[in-house]
């Protein structure tokens, strides 16, 4: 529901919006309005394979100090593969930087990030990040995924990738694209688990992995790992 107004002598415009939010948001501040809609039916709860519950959603304007603590978190190496070159803690914390990265528009793609909740002081945490960006011709995204070091090899990466892969299909979208470098060992796993195709790049220091969204194959691969761990 929207509503303005506009005084004559005083402008003044109003918006009011109603939306609904799953259960699983309960405990979480509601993201304020902006230039996009809060995908909600993207929030879930889900268990790593260590046992700890966390939340699955879309990633808020209100993130960034949860993102510069996450950045953190982040070793060179996990760093060199993910951006396929040294960044800086500084570069990457930046607020200008910083505040683009949270603040997605829907036509712009998607950002899910995964949160851990203390029990005991109720802090959130962000463990990890994975992005579709859609691109400029054709119906297609990029694809990038990013854990941080401490839990990695608890099934976040793969959750992810099985995540985006559904919200290009809700949208979609023909094609997802990873660019990564030949010794990212961890991509080059993941794109092979969910049916990626290697092709050939433009940049000869990185492979491109490309998934066909139309191709029945690829979306038996998806639903193969949709479910596990799953909190209910």
């Amino acid at each position: 529901m929207h509503i303005y107004s506009r005084l004559l002598d005083h402008p003044l415009a109003l918006d009011a919006r109603i939306a609904i939010y799953r259960r699983e948001a309960a405990g979480y501040r509601i993201p304020h309005w902006g230039s996009h809609t809060y995908a909600a039916q993207y929030v879930s709860r889900w268990r790593m394979k260590n046992g700890e519950e966390i939340l699955f959603r879309p990633i808020r304007p209100e993130d960034e100090p949860l993102m510069v603590e996450f950045h953190k978190t982040l070793s060179e190496q996990s760093v060199y593969l993910r951006y396929r070159r040294p960044e800086s803690l500084r570069t990457r914390i930046a607020h200008e930087r910083l505040i683009r990265r949270c603040c997605i528009d829907s036509s712009e793609g998607m950002a899910l990030v995964a949160v851990l909740t203390d029990p005991d002081t109720g802090q959130h945490e962000i463990l990890a990040i994975g992005r579709l960006s859609n691109m400029p011709t054709g119906r297609k995204a990029e694809m990038a995924v990013l854990v941080s070091d401490s839990y990695q090899r608890l099934g976040l990466g793969t959750e992810l990738v099985r995540r985006l892969i559904q919200v290009a299909r809700d949208e979609d979208m023909e094609e997802i694209i990873a660019n990564f470098l030949p010794e990212n060992f961890g991509m080059r796993a993941l794109a092979n688990r969910f049916g990626f195709q290697l092709r050939t790049s433009s940049d000869p220091t990185a492979l491109t992995a490309v998934l066909n969204l139309t191709d029945a194959d690829a979306r038996d691969i998806t639903r193969r790992y949709a479910g596990r761990h799953l909190c209910v």
